[in-house]
């Protein structure tokens, strides 16, 4: 009897590592998926830049080099998340509890912390989606 209950421990281990994995896969192709793109929208824009600046227009210039930046600073951001997401899973994340007025989003203490104002965005989004209001 000891022996079945060993056993059947054992598999809902391996069966729970085996879950575990699968996930863990399915975030890394997710992962790399997510920083292929603006990379690949980076290289393609300095390519154009290198190889037609002359023939490009201030404007052309101006549009392909506030693309470099956003896709640069979306790239940031989700390096960002991911290293977030190792120091989640590690159990060395910082963070702190702060009580909030969702009707008045900038305060002192949040007003220079973007991932403030966007996590009430998106409170407020998911409550509206919800039916519910402020």
């Amino acid at each position: 009897m000891q022996n079945i209950r060993a056993y059947e421990a054992e598999h809902q281990t391996v069966e729970e590592l085996r879950r575990l994995s699968a996930l863990r896969a399915d975030f890394v192709s997710l992962v790399s998926h997510e920083l292929r793109s603006p990379m690949a929208a980076v290289i393609g824009a300095a390519r154009t830049l290198q190889d037609r600046w002359r023939t490009l227009s201030p404007d052309q210039r101006e549009a392909f080099l506030a693309l470099i930046a956003d896709e640069t600073n979306r790239l940031a951001a989700l390096i960002g998340d991911v290293l977030d997401t190792s120091r989640i899973e590690a159990g060395t994340f910082n963070y702190r509890f702060i009580d909030v007025d969702l009707k008045q989003p900038r305060t002192p203490e949040t007003r220079e912390d973007p991932r403030y104002f966007e996590l009430v965005t998106e409170v407020r989004e998911a409550l509206a989606r919800g039916g519910a209001q402020l």
